[in-house]
């Protein structure tokens, strides 16, 4: 386990806090919404969903947007609600929503857990399993969104998708749109009261919305918020220049006639209500943090700025969208439904600017905007387990935003996507790293040139990337490129031109050139030490290194000195459950087996990996090394059922995670293997004696 090097494109400070953890189970855990209030006209769909459920236990609802398939699963969770201790919803439009919305169930389930998302959310399911009364609502999901996250036993389970391909995974409903009499009634006050006969004006409105639940809803709530009638509001539609933004679908017609009224209607109530809109409809369709728009004010437009430097003018903004069904607020997160979403962010891509500053005034998009406030709200060190509830929060919303920025806004992207690939590499997800730091690379390389130190750094992040995924000579090449360019304009002495020879040695390691790789590990030590002193973290991962390559020419009297001495100083500057730590621990516990001081080496490993699953998680690419490097020692102590139990482990999650021809996962192979041999030996030899 090699402790590389990364170089960090820092962010702003951090601002807030995780969210919070939840009651106590006994006291109910529920995130699903309120009662719908204007839910009606679905009682066949209730029925056949009740039933379903009944049956199976899982249930997807499945429909085109804006159909209420979300509203249909609402609305059964709550008149059920009797039935559940829990009932969690999840937004799982991406995997790594779906794992944080799993994991925060994590504290009503009273599990006591580290912030690793991947371990927390398969803790959940196995508690899960050992209870009846529960209910989880994955909301947007797609079959390999939530894959391995639904219980396979216990509670009940309803999904919805606009996929209605979903195997054997669960039931399949689909949700069509209302029927015309229901839509009419739907429209009309007290909407779902017994004997009401809808008027000509609700008929005909129903029909021109299409029958669709959404624009339903957004009808009449503009008829409730406003007091106009249903006649006035179908004059209105009418009259409405209907804009196609090259989408050829009557659905978004339809919805986008009744966004725009509401969105007038929000700008005659708060002049700043349209300018929120548009900074939510430009994040991912995922809970936005609802004080979001808060962090940096001056980086909003007017009157938006002053509405957000001011708490109670916010509140009356969200409070209009929220009256207008533009947006949800719920558990301190706002909510906006992807077509809603859509349909705004082309109406107004740019903020207004008033005419007289028009010539003068840089043209900002709300990307750009968006994408300053996350930049302020995102933690700027994704090496700190402390900090990754925070970033798994942010995380769809930056990835999303940045694919969205322009060239003008490069430093800005390459800074928000640079914290969340480290993010990405730290928690094992080493092909989508691969992708976030690539692209801020070719970000930097676009700004600032090739031979910036911004880029090279970049280029750095790259790299190592790269060597964790076995690409060793693309990862030769990429850091002897940066150490050449680094020394030429930064200097031998400069803290990044150690870095990049402290990286490259480590790939010569890899590669089996020791007497080189010891070569430059001993020069890279001896600077640290003399610029940075012996306890900075430069030179202990110098330190680190230097070990590890001892170890492999079999100094290793040597190598373990230098690892205690790493892993003492490790612990007392980063604490005994930082990665870095764990790191040092697997390498001196290496040391001891080699020296043949077995149940040193054997406790050292058990303590370490509890930990790394405790912190990293399960599948972590960390842990799984922590795990090989235990079942070896086992298998030398004769224990080779657990041995082999490990290794198949290890290498099941190796070929899911790296790959079926990355190094890691052949090691394991060939471990296995191995192992098979010596139990076939063993049982040969024991046959032999007992003959």
């Amino acid at each position: 386990m090699y402790q590389a090097q990364r170089d960090i494109v820092i962010a702003q400070a951090p601002v807030g806090s995780p969210p919070p953890r939840g009651p106590a189970v006994n006291a109910k855990a529920w995130t699903v919404v309120a009662p719908v209030a204007t839910f009606t006209a679905r009682d066949t769909d209730l029925t056949a969903l009740g039933a379903a459920l009944e049956t199976t236990g899982r249930v997807v609802l499945h429909g085109i947007p804006g159909v209420g398939k979300t509203q249909l699963a609402l609305a059964w969770a709550h008149k059920h609600a009797d039935r559940f201790d829990i009932a969690w919803q999840i937004r799982a439009t991406s995997r790594l929503s779906a794992m944080t919305g799993l994991a925060q169930l994590t504290g009503p389930l009273e599990l006591t857990l580290g912030p690793d998302q991947e371990q927390a959310a398969s803790a959940v399911v196995a508690a899960l399993c050992h209870r009846d009364r529960w209910l989880l609502v994955f909301d947007d999901a797609a079959p390999d969104t939530i894959r391995g996250l639904i219980p396979p036993r216990g509670g009940q389970v309803l999904i919805t998708s606009r996929n209605p391909y979903w195997d054997n995974t669960a039931a399949t409903q689909e949700v069509g749109l209302f029927p015309p009499q229901a839509a009419a009634s739907f429209l009309m006050p007290k909407a779902g009261h017994a004997g009401r006969v809808p008027t000509d004006a609700a008929v005909q409105l129903a029909e021109r919305l299409g029958y669709l639940p959404l624009a339903l809803e957004q009808a009449r709530a503009y008829c409730t918020a406003t007091g106009r009638t249903l006649t006035d509001y179908l004059d209105a539609i009418q009259q409405h220049r209907l804009l196609r933004y090259g989408i050829d679908d009557a659905q978004h017609l339809t919805v986008d006639a009744t966004i725009t009224l509401a969105v007038n209607v929000a700008d005659h109530q708060h002049p700043a209500a349209p300018s929120l809109m548009q900074l939510f409809a430009h994040l991912a369709a995922a809970p936005i943090p609802r004080a979001l728009a808060t962090v940096a004010p001056h980086q909003l437009p007017a009157p938006l700025r002053q509405t957000a430097q001011d708490q109670a003018a916010y509140d009356r903004a969200l409070q209009v969208l929220a009256e207008l069904a533009l947006i949800d607020i719920r558990d301190g997160t706002i909510r906006v439904h992807q077509l809603v979403a859509e349909i705004i962010r082309h109406q107004h891509p740019t903020p207004s600017v008033p005419w007289w500053r028009r010539l003068r005034a840089r043209r900002v998009t709300w990307p750009q905007i968006t994408a300053q406030l996350l930049a302020v709200a995102l933690p700027a060190h994704p090496d700190d387990p402390g900090t990754w509830s925070q970033i798994a929060v942010l995380y769809p919303h930056i990835t999303t935003i940045a694919e969205h920025l322009p060239p003008s806004a490069d430093d800005n992207a390459a800074r928000l996507l640079t914290v969340c690939g480290l993010y990405a590499q730290r928690r094992g997800e080493l092909r989508e790293a691969e992708r976030l730091l690539g692209e801020a690379h070719i970000r930097l390389d676009r700004s600032l040139g090739g031979n910036h130190p911004g880029t090279l750094g970049a280029l750095n992040n790259l790299a190592e990337v790269l060597a964790r995924l076995g690409e060793l000579d693309h990862a030769r090449a990429l850091h002897e490129r940066i150490l050449s360019a680094r020394r030429r304009l930064l200097g031998t002495d400069h803290a990044d031109t150690l870095t990049s020879l402290n990286n490259l040695a480590d790939v010569l390691v890899r590669l089996g050139e020791l007497a080189r790789a010891r070569a430059m590990h001993e020069q890279t030590l001896r600077t640290r030490r003399r610029i940075f002193g012996a306890d900075h973290a430069d030179t202990l991962t110098s330190m680190n290194n230097l070990a590890l390559v001892l170890a492999r020419l079999g100094e290793l009297g040597d190598a373990r000195m230098m690892h205690e001495q790493t892993l003492q100083a490790t612990q007392r500057n980063l604490g005994v459950d930082h990665p870095d730590t764990l790191a040092s621990m697997n390498n001196l516990a290496g040391v001891l087996a080699k020296l043949g001081r077995t149940a040193e080496a054997r406790a050292m490993y058990t303590g370490a990996l509890t930990t790394a699953r405790r912190v990293l998680g399960e599948s972590h690419p960390n842990t799984l090394t922590l795990m090989h490097n235990l079942a070896d020692v086992l298998a030398g102590l004769g224990e080779l059922a657990e041995a082999r139990s490990m290794h198949e482990h290890v290498l099941a999650a190796r070929r899911r995670i790296l790959g079926e021809n990355h190094p890691e996962t052949l090691a394991s192979t060939n471990k296995l293997a191995a192992l098979d041999e010596t139990v076939v030996s063993r049982t040969v030899a024991d046959d032999r004696r007992n003959d």
